[in-house]
Parts: structure tokens; C-alpha cells; sequence
């Protein structure tokens, strides 16, 4: 009977390792392309006009500080920042409202928008990642599943051969 339990429960228990440190995996590469993302649109913000340029590099500094300061707490929730969401459409509004001069500010424009994708899939895997990967049903007979096998342990145990450990 103990051997059945416990391996019932040592394969569920390895199972819910596997999934949480796999989901760990995903959210962290996603989070990385994020920000990798981020770090090309700081640089290709550059190739804008002045005035631009100026403007989306601050709006991108606060767009990264939202998503560590305030997205990372609300997706404990299982939400999405709507101050991350304002930091997004601001820079949109900007990339809009630039004018552009010459081949190589155009170029960056639609480099600009590949690079948008990027961020836009890292973030959408982030957030995906941020839902609970393990029902409760699971929980419930991880913990189910542990208290009996120590409930087992204390009231069946064999009583002699506690002594057997004495010298």
C-alpha cells in the first residue's frame, strides 16, 4: 500500500516540477525577447528626427520601468498593467506623429514595426505564462496525497524498530 501511494505521489510531485520549471523556462525567454526587443527599438529610435527620437527614448525608459515596477505585481493577479498599456499607446501616438526625412528614416520606420512585433509576442508569451499552470484539483492531491503518506508512516510504522537505532 505505501509503495503504491508513495509512487503515485512521487510521480505527480515530478510532474508538477517538470510543468512549473518548463513554464519558468518559457516566461523567461519570452521576457528576454522582450527586452531584447526594447533594447533594438532604443537604438533604432536614434535614426528618427530629434525631436523624436528624444521623445520615444523617454517614453521606452518608462515603458521598461512600468513592466519590472508595476506589470510584474499585476501579473500575480493574472492581469495586465494598464500603466504598461498607457506607456504602449503613447509610443504609438509618437511613432505616429513623426515626421519622416529621407531612405534611412523610413527604413528605420519599418524596422521600427518588426521590432514592435517582437516586443508584442514577448510580452503576449510573458503574460501567457503568468496564469497558474497547476489547477487546484492538483494542489489539492499533492497535499492530499502528502498528508497521507505521513499519516501513514506515523500510525502504521513498525513500533520495534524505532529501538533498533538505539546503541
Amino acid at each position: 500500500m505505501f509503495g503504491v501511494t508513495g509512487t503515485g505521489f512521487a510521480v505527480l510531485l515530478a510532474f508538477v516540477i517538470f510543468l512549473s520549471f518548463s513554464s519558468y523556462d518559457r516566461a523567461h525567454e519570452k521576457a528576454s525577447v522582450e527586452a531584447v526587443a526594447i533594447s533594438q527599438l532604443f537604438r533604432t529610435a536614434n535614426l528618427f528626427p530629434p525631436d523624436g527620437q528624444r521623445q520615444l527614448h523617454g517614453e521606452l525608459i518608462c515603458y521598461a520601468r512600468a513592466v519590472i515596477h508595476d506589470e510584474w505585481r499585476t501579473m500575480r493577479d493574472e492581469r495586465e498593467s494598464s500603466l504598461v498599456d498607457g506607456w504602449l499607446a503613447r509610443i504609438e501616438r509618437t511613432v505616429d506623429r513623426t515626421q519622416l526625412h529621407g531612405d534611412k528614416q523610413r527604413l528605420a520606420f519599418d524596422h521600427w514595426f518588426d521590432q514592435s512585433a517582437e516586443r508584442r509576442e514577448g510580452r503576449r508569451g510573458r503574460l501567457a505564462e503568468a496564469e497558474p499552470l497547476v489547477p487546484r484539483l492538483v494542489w489539492l492531491a499533492l497535499f492530499l496525497g502528502g498528508g497521507l503518506i505521513i499519516v501513514y508512516m506515523c500510525f502504521y510504522a513498525d513500533p520495534g524498530s524505532r529501538h533498533s537505532f538505539r546503541r
